[in-house]
C-alpha cells in the first residue's frame, strides 16, 4: 500500500526555494492528493503573502491544477476576486518518487468555509449569503464558450480543441467537442466492469440514452434539443456547495455576527457546461457531497431562471439521471451510495414530477412546512451503521 501524499523536504523545497516555512499545517491528505498551509516570517517570492495555501496531486500525465488556474483566471475575467489568485502552479517529486502538480494561493485568513457555520445561521443570514452566491454564479455564467477572450486565458489547456475552439467539460468530466460527444463520454464514464449500466444510440431524430434497468427508461435529445444546449454552455463551478464558499464573519455593534461573501474555492469540476447539467449534478450530490437540504432548496429555486425554457434542458436532466442512476443502482456495496439512499429516506424526500424542482420533502410525517434541523451527530452515526452493514 502506497504512502499518503505529504509535504516532505523535497516538496517544501521545489515550491519555496528561496525560504523555507516556520510552519507547515496539513489540511487535508490521501494517497493522492494534500492541502497544506505555509506559513512565514520572510516572503517567500517577491509579491507574496506570508500565509500561503498549497494543493498539490499525484501527476498522471493529464494537467489538473494546470487546468484548474486557467478555469480561476476566467472566472476572475468575469467577477473579479470571485477565486483565490494563483501564484504559481508547477510540477514537482516527492522523497519517495512520485510526480505531483502542485499550486501556490494566498490563505485567506479570517475566513471559514460556509459549511462550517451554515448551520448556526437565521434564515435572513442564510438568504443574504445565497442571494450573493447566486448572484456571483450568473455572473461567471454570462462567460460563454464563444467568447473570443478564452482562447487567450485558456490557452495550452485540454480545453482549446484542435480547431481552435473551446471544449465542453473539464478537468473531471473529460473534454467534448460538443455535447452529443459530451453525452457519450458521460456514459463510458458510468459504466461498471461487471453489468452494462446505460448506453447512448444515435438515431434518425437525435441521441436516445438508455438505461440498462427498465424501471429507468430512456430520453431522446433531438438534434434541436442538442443544438439548444450547445448554444447555452458557459463557464459554470459545477460544485457550488457549502464547502466551497470561503465567507468572513463581522461583528455588528451590538455584538451579533453576519457573514459575508468572500470566495468561491476548488474548481475542480468546473468547465464548460449548460447550467442544466450543473443543477442535475447537485440533484445527485445531495445526500453526498452536500447535507445540508436548506441550501440545496434556495439555489434551487433562486437559480431556476437562469434554466432556458423550452425541454432541452428539462431532457438533459433526465438523460443525465438516467446515466448516474443506472450505475448507481448496480453498486451493491457502495458506502456512499448506501449512506445516500439512507439519508434520503431518513430527511423523507422524494424526486419530484418536475425534474427542475429537484427533491421534495413528502408531508405524509408532518415534516413538511417545518424548519430542516441538521444534526452532524446524526449523520455521523448513520455513517458509521452503513459501512458496519456493507462490511
Amino acid at each position: 500500500m502506497g504512502q499518503e501524499l505529504l509535504p516532505d523536504n523535497a516538496i517544501l523545497s521545489a515550491v519555496f526555494p528561496h525560504a523555507k516555512p516556520v510552519s507547515v499545517t496539513v489540511l487535508t491528505k490521501t494517497f493522492d492528493t494534500c492541502t497544506f498551509r505555509a506559513q512565514f516570517e520572510t516572503q517567500a517570492c517577491e509579491d507574496w503573502p506570508m500565509d500561503l495555501i498549497v494543493h498539490m496531486e499525484v501527476f498522471d500525465g493529464v494537467p489538473v491544477l494546470e487546468v484548474v488556474t486557467a478555469i480561476g483566471k476566467a472566472a476572475n475575467h468575469q467577477f473579479p476576486g470571485l477565486v483565490p489568485e494563483t501564484y504559481k502552479c508547477d510540477k514537482a517529486i516527492t522523497a519517495d518518487g512520485r510526480d505531483v502538480e502542485y499550486t501556490v494561493t494566498k490563505f485567506l485568513t479570517g475566513t471559514v468555509t460556509l459549511d462550517s457555520v451554515w448551520p448556526s445561521l437565521k434564515p435572513e443570514q442564510k438568504e443574504h449569503l445565497i442571494d450573493a452566491v447566486v448572484m456571483a454564479v450568473k455572473e461567471v455564467h454570462e462567460m460563454k464558450r464563444t467568447d473570443p477572450i478564452l482562447t487567450e486565458l485558456l490557452a495550452g489547456t485540454p480545453f482549446i480543441h484542435e480547431d481552435g475552439g473551446v471544449c465542453i467539460g473539464g478537468p473531471r468530466n473529460g473534454y467534448s467537442k460538443d455535447l452529443r460527444e459530451f453525452l457519450n463520454h458521460l456514459v463510458d464514464r458510468n459504466q461498471l466492469r461487471r453489468s452494462p449500466t446505460s448506453d447512448m444510440v444515435e438515431t434518425s431524430e437525435g441521441v436516445l440514452i438508455h438505461s440498462a434497468l427498465p424501471e429507468l427508461g430512456q430520453v431522446l435529445l433531438t438534434h434541436a434539443d442538442l443544438s439548444i444546449l450547445n448554444d447555452n454552455i458557459a463557464l459554470s463551478h459545477n460544485d457550488i456547495e457549502p464547502r466551497n464558499i470561503s465567507v468572513q464573519a463581522t461583528i455588528s455593534p451590538d455584538g451579533s455576527t453576519s457573514y459575508e461573501l468572500v470566495g468561491i474555492i476548488d474548481c475542480h469540476k468546473a468547465g464548460f457546461f449548460p447550467f442544466a447539467f450543473e443543477t442535475a449534478h447537485k440533484d445527485l450530490s445531495l445526500g453526498n457531497e452536500n447535507l445540508f437540504l436548506d441550501w440545496y432548496m434556495l439555489f434551487k429555486a433562486k437559480t431556476r431562471s437562469m434554466i432556458p425554457a423550452g425541454g432541452a434542458s428539462e431532457k438533459l436532466i433526465r438523460a443525465v439521471r438516467i446515466i448516474t442512476k443506472s450505475k448507481c443502482m448496480q453498486q451493491k456495496t457502495s458506502v456512499m451510495a448506501e449512506f445516500r439512499r439512507r439519508w434520503l429516506e431518513k430527511e423523507g424526500l422524494y424526486l419530484s414530477e418536475d425534474v427542475l424542482t429537484g427533491w421534495e420533502r413528502t408531508g405524509d410525517d408532518g415534516r413538511l412546512g417545518q424548519p430542516w434541523v441538521f444534526s452532524l451527530e446524526e449523520n455521523v452515526r448513520l455513517y458509521e451503521t452503513v459501512t458496519q452493514d456493507c462490511q
